[in-house]
């Protein structure tokens, strides 16, 4: 209970700096006055969302074996990453979609995801009572692995992203009117057609499947001895991608945003057992 407790005070703490560290950034005028029409539900889904990240960071501090030091950096990396940085540069590249965006506003909101991690790593792995090794962890690194497994994992990311693109947010009607303007449903073969006529597409999303594919890495490493754990902090520390599309938000409408959630949650489960299937002992 006491440890329920502090996970729910931590995720308050980093849902207070996130709406204070929000306010003092220099967001644009246009992205200022959309937030604040913002409904007041949005700070009890932005508390559940970093529950979440607290209780995960608190089942890969209790199961990893690791130093404190390493585990600490390590985690830092992977989360702000994995979550701030890959969720925001997709924001960017489709920022035609968001026209109530600047040019600075997506890096500013990452900043802005940064700054609570920043919190609540450290003080999540406070508070797991464990006692820690001193010495640094052995890591095998070999490189002509690595490479194979991420341009695989990279090619597998590429597929995964078209087919739930598709088969799961492309279905609604409210997804395909708000990216295209028009809710016509074209065939899954001529919209990749397009897709690869227009190569920025499949590149970009290539080279994020690299990215997804190497930022994970310290959790690979993390558990290399333990397949349940390495299955289970994949899928967690993948969600997390996720999760946050719970949060209202005016970027997009409603549906929009809860179709994005189902097609990310499946996905993104769905890579997350891939890559374990790849590095799995």
């Amino acid at each position: 209970m006491k440890t329920v407790l502090k996970i729910t005070g931590i995720s308050l703490l980093a849902t207070i700096i996130y709406i204070i560290v929000s306010a003092i950034l220099p967001f644009s005028e246009s992205f200022k006055a959309a937030s604040r029409n913002s409904n007041t539900s949005v700070i009890i889904f932005l508390w559940i969302v970093n529950i979440w990240f607290t209780s995960t960071v608190f089942y890969i501090g209790k199961t990893a074996e690791w130093n404190k030091k390493w585990l600490l950096w390590s985690l830092i990396f992977v989360y702000l990453t994995v979550y701030s940085f890959m969720t925001q540069i997709e924001t960017i590249f489709f920022k035609n979609a968001f026209e109530i965006l600047s040019k600075s506003d997506a890096w500013l909101i990452m900043l802005s995801n940064i700054i609570p991690l920043l919190v609540i790593v450290p003080l999540t792995l406070k508070i797991v009572n464990k006692k820690y090794p001193e010495t640094n962890p052995k890591i095998e690194i070999k490189l002509s692995t690595i490479l194979t497994k991420v341009g695989i994992l990279a090619v597998v990311y590429v597929v995964i992203y078209f087919l739930f693109g598709y088969f799961v947010a492309w279905q609604f009607a409210d997804v395909r009117e708000f990216y295209s303007g028009t809710t016509e449903k074209q065939t899954f073969i001529s919209l990749m057609i397009g897709n690869f006529q227009n190569s920025n597409v499949v590149t970009f999303q290539f080279l994020r499947g690299i990215l997804f594919s190497t930022f994970i890495l310290p959790i690979v490493f993390m558990f290399k001895d333990k397949n349940k754990q390495l299955l289970i902090s994949l899928v967690l520390v993948y969600l997390s991608t996720a999760i946050v599309l719970i949060i209202p938000n005016f970027l997009f409408p409603a549906t929009v945003r809860w179709a994005h959630f189902i097609e990310m949650m499946s996905s993104m489960t769905t890579f997350a057992v891939i890559t374990w299937l790849a590095w799995k002992k």
